[in-house]
Parts: structure tokens; C-alpha cells; sequence
């Protein structure tokens, strides 16, 4: 499965949020973070700028 299928099976920001919440460590002292990134995660999925969404992931996942 890609990156890009990994990131469509979320439904909404907020479980996408969720689960970068669970993968990173570093977003338990900021959950805020999170949030943002999933939300501009979503905004480039929407604005069909797919390369930007997964390179947005793969930073959220080690930021």
C-alpha cells in the first residue's frame, strides 16, 4: 500500500490527527501540532497536491 493510500483511508482530520498522535511520541506534549498538520495534510489531499500530503505525513511522523 503507498503512503498516498495510507493517508486516504483516514476519513477525517481528526483521525488522522489521532493516529499521528499515537505514531509520534513528540506530539503527546503538543497535541495541537498534530491537529495542524493533519489539517494541512487534508487541505492538500483536497487541492489534489498529493506529493505535498505525503511529504507533510512522512515530517509529521518524525517531527
Amino acid at each position: 500500500m503507498s503512503l498516498l493510500d495510507q493517508i486516504r483511508q483516514f476519513p477525517n482530520s481528526s483521525a488522522l490527527a489521532q493516529s499521528l498522535r499515537a505514531q509520534n511520541p513528540g506530539f503527546h506534549k503538543t497535541p495541537e501540532l498534530a491537529t495542524l498538520y493533519s489539517d494541512s495534510i487534508i487541505n492538500a489531499m483536497t487541492h489534489h497536491k498529493n506529493e505535498q500530503a505525503c511529504r507533510l505525513y512522512r515530517l509529521a511522523l518524525t517531527a
